[in-house]
């Protein structure tokens, strides 16, 4: 987890670079008319990045577990079923929206997306956080 926070922010600080530097210039030349789609686009890659991190880091955690004869048990292999990439949790028969995170992954909760009113928390997040900033600057930059 600590490889895939590392690169997540890695990831995102090159990308914020990008957008602030992007803004600045566009300013600098037309401070009438800034663009705003190229910030808009990086903004909702900052997401991929970080999905992309955690993914890259769970792939090099498990392959070098291998490599040093490390294997998990079939209970671990089970457990390990019921986590997402993003580091939530699946699993439809437990009825709570919101559970511990995974040992090893940091304190407090995490959603349930096995669940539909936690598919529902997660969609009204990312429709708050990436859906409604990309439409309300699509409709300003118009």
């Amino acid at each position: 987890m600590i490889r895939g926070t590392v690169a997540a922010l890695g990831g995102t600080s090159v990308l914020l670079a990008v957008i602030i530097g992007f803004l600045t210039v566009a300013g600098w030349k037309n401070p009438d008319h800034v663009p705003l789609w190229p910030a808009l686009l990086l903004t909702a890659l900052i997401l991929g990045v970080v999905l992309a991190s955690y993914a890259a880091a769970s792939r090099w955690a498990r392959r070098t577990a291998l490599d040093r004869g490390i294997r998990p048990t079939a209970a671990e292999q089970e457990e390990e079923k019921l986590w997402t990439v993003g580091g939530l949790y699946n699993n439809p028969e437990d009825p709570h929206v919101l559970v511990p995170k995974r040992t090893g992954t940091g304190t407090g909760l995490t959603v349930n997306v096995g669940n539909s009113k936690g598919r529902t928390a997660v969609v009204v997040f990312l429709s708050v956080v990436v859906v409604f900033p990309l439409v309300l600057g699509t409709i300003v930059a118009l």
